[in-house]
C-alpha cells in the first residue's frame, strides 16, 4: 500500500500564479485531488514564504451552513475575515489568501469576490476550486471576466505516477518536445539506459493503472478496497452532483448510459446506434454527454479531417479516469484485461490522458485528434501545435506491425506536413522509415 503524496505536476504551476494579481481557479473531478493540491499550497505558504496563518482563509462550500450564511448576507465573508483579523479589510497590512473550496456549490460567493477583488486589488488572493468546469466558468464569466486564471487538475498521469520514482535528470519529457517538432535521440537512450534494470516494477505500476485509475486516494488503499471506493465515488457522484439536475430525466438511465460508455472505451461515437442501445432519444444523449464532460467523468478526442477525402468524423470517447471506467463496466479484476484488444485500449486512454493531463495547462495547449479513414486506417493521436503534425500510434505489442506500418504510409499521405511520427509500444527504443519520415519506437515506460 501506498499512502505517500504523490507530487502533482501542476503543483509548481499554482506556486508560480500566488504570486499573481489573477483569481486562481482550479477544476478537476470530485476527488482528483483539489482539495489536498490547495492544503499544499497552504503549507507552502506558510512553511516557504513566511505568510502568517492568520493571513490565510479557508472556506469549504460542501458545509451547508457556509452556504446558507452567505445567501443570507452578501458580505458574509468578508465580516467574518475583517472579525479575525480585528481590522477592516480597507487597512490590510499584508496580503491575504482565500481558499473557497468546491465553490460551485455557493454561486453567490463570486459576485463578492469581483468586489473585493476590484476594490481591494493586491491585497486579497482568492483561489477557488470546483468540480463542475463550466459552472466555475459560467459564474464566473461575467463576474470576473479577465480577472481569473483556470487550471485543471486530471487523474494522476504516468509521468506524476513514474516521475517520483524515476525523474528524468532535466525535467523535461518527450511529448513537450514532440510539440515543437524534436525528438532527442541521445536523451531517449539515455533515460532508457536508467530506466532498463527497473522494467519489471514499471511494469507492475503500469498493471495497476491500468486496471485502478488514477484517482490519488486509491493509491492509498489496499488492492481489495480500491473498487469498493471507486463504487462510492461514483455512487457519491450520481447522488450529489447529477440527482436533482433538471437537465437529467432520469438518473437510471444516466448511470446506464455511463455503464454502456465504459464498455466501449475507446470506440467511436456513433449517436443513432447508441441511441439505440440505450434507449435514448439523440438529444437526450447529447444532454448527457455534455454532462459527463462538464463534471469530468469523459471528454472526446475529436477526428481529424482534410478537405474533400473520406474519412470518419465522429468523435472518439476517453474517460478522465480508467479505474472508474472499469469499475462501471465490470473489468474489476487483473483477468479481465487479459484479452489483447482491452489492454490496448486501456493503455491508448492512459496514453492519450497522460499527455493530455499536462498540456491541457500550457499556455497555448496542442490540438489532439484521432483519424481514420473509410478503409479502416487509423491513427491513434494526432498531435498539433503551430506548424507542427504528429501521429502516433499506440499499442503494448513489441513490434511495429504491417497494419501499423499502413496507418502510418496512409495519414502522411494525406498529410504531407507531418515530419515523423511516433509509436509508443511494449518494446524498446529505436527507428524506422515509412515513406520517407522517421517512426521514432518509444517503450510506453518513457512517454513521460
Amino acid at each position: 500500500m501506498e499512502g505517500k503524496y504523490i507530487k502533482r505536476q501542476l503543483e509548481p504551476l499554482l506556486k508560480e500564479n500566488l504570486e499573481k494579481k489573477e483569481v486562481l481557479a482550479l477544476v478537476g473531478a470530485r476527488q482528483v485531488g483539489k482539495t489536498t493540491l490547495f492544503r499544499r499550497l497552504e503549507k507552502y505558504l506558510l512553511k516557504e514564504k513566511g505568510v502568517g496563518k492568520k493571513f490565510i482563509f479557508w472556506f469549504s462550500f460542501d458545509d451547508l451552513s457556509l452556504r446558507t450564511n452567505i445567501k443570507k448576507d452578501f458580505y458574509y465573508l468578508q465580516n467574518f475575515i475583517e472579525t479575525r483579523l480585528a481590522l477592516s479589510l480597507d487597512d490590510l497590512p499584508k496580503r491575504i489568501f482565500i481558499f473557497l473550496d468546491e465553490a460551485q456549490h455557493a454561486p453567490e460567493v463570486f459576485d463578492f469576490v469581483k468586489v473585493a477583488y476590484d476594490r481591494y486589488g493586491e491585497k486579497t488572493k482568492f483561489l477557488i476550486s470546483g468540480s463542475a468546469s463550466l459552472d466555475i466558468r459560467a459564474k464566473s464569466a461575467e463576474s470576473l471576466a479577465g480577472r481569473i486564471s483556470y487550471f485543471n487538475l486530471l487523474p494522476l498521469s504516468l509521468e506524476e505516477r513514474l516521475g517520483g520514482l524515476f525523474p528524468s535528470e532535466d525535467g523535461s519529457s518527450f511529448f513537450e518536445n514532440l510539440t515543437q517538432g524534436v525528438f532527442d535521440d541521445e536523451d531517449a537512450k539515455a533515460r532508457q539506459g536508467r530506466l532498463f534494470e527497473e522494467r519489471r516494477k514499471l511494469e507492475r505500476i503500469l498493471e495497476e493503472m491500468l486496471l485502478f485509475g488514477g484517482m490519488p486516494a486509491v493509491w492509498g488503499k489496499e488492492r481489495e478496497e480500491r473498487f469498493s471506493y471507486l463504487k462510492n465515488l461514483v455512487t457519491t457522484y450520481i447522488d450529489r452532483d447529477i440527482k436533482g439536475l433538471k437537465e437529467v430525466g432520469s438518473v437510471e438511465s444516466f448511470h446506464f448510459l455511463l455503464q454502456v460508455l465504459a464498455g466501449e472505451l475507446g470506440g467511436i461515437l456513433n449517436l443513432n446506434n447508441l441511441s439505440q442501445s440505450a434507449s435514448l432519444s439523440v438529444n437526450t444523449l447529447k444532454k448527457y454527454k455534455s454532462i459527463f464532460k462538464q463534471t469530468f467523468v469523459l471528454n472526446e478526442l475529436p477526428a481529424k479531417v482534410a478537405l474533400r477525402k473520406r474519412l470518419v468524423k465522429s468523435p472518439k470517447i476517453y474517460f478522465e479516469d480508467l479505474g472508474v471506467a472499469n469499475m462501471l463496466a465490470g473489468r474489476d479484476t487483473p483477468k479481465a484485461l487479459e484479452l489483447a484488444q482491452v489492454r490496448g485500449q486501456l493503455l491508448e486512454n492512459l496514453v492519450i490522458k497522460s499527455f493530455w493531463a499536462k498540456a491541457v495547462n500550457w499556455p497555448v495547449p496542442p490540438n489532439l485528434f484521432f483519424w481514420r479513414d473509410y478503409e479502416g486506417h487509423e491513427i491513434d493521436l494526432v498531435v498539433e501545435k503551430g506548424e507542427t503534425t504528429v501521429p502516433m500510434e499506440i499499442t503494448l505489442a513489441k513490434g511495429l506491425d504491417k497494419r501499423k506500418r499502413l496507418n502510418f504510409s496512409h495519414f502522411f499521405k494525406n498529410f504531407p506536413q507531418a515530419k515523423f511520427g511516433v509509436l509508443v509500444y511494449g518494446g524498446l527504443l529505436g527507428k524506422k522509415e515509412i515513406e520517407g519520415r522517421g517512426i521514432y519506437l518509444l517503450p510506453w515506460w518513457l512517454w513521460w
